[in-house]
């Protein structure tokens, strides 16, 4: 792809960071939370409603979510209504929402 063909950032619009917290029985790895994520989203939107996402980082039941700003409202909402990952019972914690990933790691995941 050549420079001329690429979008600039102005095009691709803005995205958020999602900080987030699952408090369960066991541990959840990144790949089940992605899929539970994916399912809750197609289940309250459909594909033309999906909100696209992206996670950053999850680590000890703790992550980071990309989301365009359009698609926020609609990630949080399937996020809230999470109840069980693959049998375990879970409650979702939304810890905040940033502009960067930055200030996301630094105010609501204690890390820089």
């Amino acid at each position: 792809m050549r420079s001329y063909e690429r979008l600039t950032s102005s095009f691709k619009g803005k995205k958020r960071y999602i900080a987030l917290e699952f408090i369960g029985d066991r541990e959840i790895s990144r790949e089940e939370i992605y899929e539970k994520l994916k399912e809750q989203l197609l289940e309250l939107y459909g594909e033309f409603g999906y909100a696209d996402f992206r996670i950053i980082q999850f680590r000890d039941n703790k992550g980071i979510i990309s989301v365009k700003l359009r698609d926020l409202e609609k990630t949080k909402n399937a996020i809230t209504l999470i109840s069980d990952v693959n049998g375990t019972k879970v409650v979702p914690v939304i810890l905040g929402v940033s502009g960067t990933i930055r200030s996301c790691r630094r105010k609501y995941l204690g890390g820089d």
